[in-house]
């Protein structure tokens, strides 16, 4: 019976483990040509792209519903927002965001590729609207959409209920009323903190960008209060329009998650009304 001593025991060792590293090696590199042909399969199997849609929001303003819809046509890829992303030292993490765009539209069959972005998410990124929308050019987006909610007042009440209690979706028919303190100096939602005024200003002034930044493109408009809030389906109808697709079968999976007066919502609610009072936002606390 041989023995080994301490070294051999060691080579041994070193030996399987890099054996063994390196049939992981082969398997991964194998699983990556059978993904890569199945995803180049399917693009040849496919028809063409018709075209790449991009929707701009400010968040807590029915995008969810009619994405979750969209995501139901067969002929629609949608991948949601892509750049909700960690933090550090006050900017995200990813030094590409145009690179992080392209992987996500790689080896897409559908004939249609959809996403979503914020405003604040292009800020937190380091790239302006403007340059963004003329990224978005070179990659042949052809269609160009805007969701907006026009009482600003209650995406921040929405989102500040986010922030504190995790409320994000409801997904019962009777949601339950959450109340909040409003700190009219100091709000901290979106990754930023400003004032009650400097949210409302700024969201003023990132919907007129967003139009601003497409006024060369096709944009089509939907409105919160128009075509999501009394019934989504009209919303997803103006989208499946725009693309020229016949509207899919679909679900609505989700219920309005604050749908309360703003009066019994907001705890310090006069202290709202009096800083709003006299300034074009004042009917947003009574809407």
């Amino acid at each position: 019976m041989t023995h080994l001593n301490d070294a051999q025991i060691g080579s041994r060792k070193a030996i399987n483990m890099n054996t063994d590293k390196y049939q992981y090696i082969v398997e991964r590199s194998k699983e990556n040509v059978r993904e890569f042909r199945s995803g180049l399969q399917s693009i040849i199997l496919a028809p063409p792209r018709k075209g790449n849609i991009v929707m701009f929001h400010l968040g807590r303003s029915g995008s969810t519903v009619l994405a979750r819809m969209l995501s139901d046509h067969r002929k629609i890829f949608w991948v949601g927002e892509i750049y909700n992303l960690p933090i550090r030292f006050g900017k995200y993490t990813t030094t590409n965001p145009i690179l992080r765009l392209d992987k996500k539209m790689r080896f897409v069959p559908n004939e249609f590729f959809g996403f979503e972005v914020k405003p604040f998410h292009l800020e937190l990124l380091g790239i302006s609207l403007a340059q963004f929308v003329d990224a978005l050019r070179c990659r042949d987006f052809s269609h160009f959409v805007l969701l907006e909610r026009r009482n600003y007042l209650r995406k921040i009440i929405s989102s500040v209920i986010l922030h504190q209690y995790g409320k994000r979706h409801e997904n019962s028919a009777s949601p339950t009323l959450t109340k909040v303190f409003l700190n009219i100096d100091c709000i901290e939602i979106d990754r930023q903190r400003k004032t009650l005024l400097g949210f409302l200003e700024k969201f003023d002034k990132d919907i007129k960008e967003v139009k601003r930044a497409c006024e060369r493109d096709t944009l089509l408009e939907i409105v919160y209060e128009d075509h999501i809030f009394g019934d989504p389906f009209v919303g997803y109808k103006r989208m499946c329009d725009f693309l020229s697709l016949t509207p899919e079968q679909t679900s609505i999976r989700i219920s309005k998650t604050n749908p309360f007066p703003i009066h019994e919502m907001v705890i310090n609610f006069e202290e709202v009304e009096k800083t709003l009072r006299g300034t074009a936002y004042e009917w947003m606390v009574y809407a």
